[in-house]
């Protein structure tokens, strides 16, 4: 801390600001910054940033949630700009997420990232009443839309992970988010014939490596520039608009008549120009790499 002529500078500077230099650490030495001063001793309360994902603090690799109870009880901001949790190695449900959720509800979050990779949880109910969200990514959830849910009316950036979610609920979220620009749907179980229609999205990636559950999926976003896929050939139907890029990765493996999915072989190929008359009204399609005979 630099301290001139007698005088700390930094600690002399408004609350606003070192609230928002404190928005750049790991929990834990947010926390440490209190012993600095009695000026210090109480701002990490008011962070408006609650980031478990860059903390030291061993949460990964650990079943005590303790830690991030204490912290959150004890915390004062009565908003939020972002609220991240990140847990791997899960031995069954966490039932601390439905608390972390609410609490970040209930503060008005803009930014909320809740990543599971060993377990699905149940998405509380406490989320869909977050109706400040401007960013969600979910990672490891189980969706199930709720009959009363009227909309995430303010979020921007949709991002869903690892997750189980059906073809109705995707195109239920979708339509109920009305300034919708980017959606990313990566390795979600569930999904087969896909229609996803928006009139604000500009950015689509759809990632289903290692599924090869999908089968048809149908677009509907006259605002659309950039669609990246990722897996096997599937039915496209892109309807009424340009797309400026699309960015295909392929894995070259085609199901069979009878269930079970075979090399792709040089004979199939006549699915990719299937493929390139569904994209016609694409500008131009880039194939970052074509992968034969690998799975």
């Amino acid at each position: 801390m630099e301290v001139t002529g007698g005088k700390d500078l930094i600690s002399s500077l408004p609350d606003d600001i070192l609230v928002r230099i404190l928005s750049f650490l790991p929990v834990e030495f947010t926390i440490r910054t209190s012993i600095l001063s009695t000026r210090w001793r109480h701002l990490w309360k008011h962070n408006l940033v609650i980031d478990f994902t860059m903390s030291t603090y061993r949460l990964l690799d650990s079943e005590d949630y303790s830690f991030v109870s204490r912290f959150l009880a004890l915390h004062r901001a009565p908003k939020l700009q972002r609220f991240a949790i990140c847990r791997s190695g899960c031995k069954g449900f966490v039932p601390e997420v439905e608390l972390w959720v609410a609490f970040a509800a209930t503060r008005d979050v803009q930014e909320l990232e809740i990543i599971f990779y060993d377990v699905y949880f149940e998405v509380p109910l406490s989320l869909y009443a977050a109706k400040s969200i401007k960013s969600l990514y979910l990672s490891g959830v189980c969706f199930s839309s709720p009959p009363n849910f009227n909309g995430f009316f303010l979020l921007k950036d949709l991002s869903i992970g690892f997750s189980g979610i059906g073809d109705e609920v995707v195109e239920a979220i979708v339509s109920s988010c009305p300034i919708l620009e980017s959606l990313t749907l990566q390795r979600c179980s569930g999904l087969n014939k896909v229609k996803i229609a928006s009139r604000r999205l500009k950015r689509l990636v759809f990632d289903e490596t290692e599924l090869g559950e999908l089968l048809e999926l149908e677009i509907e976003a006259p605002n659309l520039v950039c669609f990246k896929y990722q897996g096997s050939v599937v039915t496209f139907c892109l309807k009424h608009h340009c797309v400026a890029e699309v960015e295909l990765l392929y894995r070259m493996f085609l199901r069979t008549d009878i269930g079970y999915e075979r090399e792709f072989q040089e004979a199939d190929f006549g699915y990719v120009k299937t493929l390139m008359d569904d994209l016609s009204c694409v500008k131009y399609v880039i194939f970052p790499r074509l992968i034969v005979g690998v799975y």
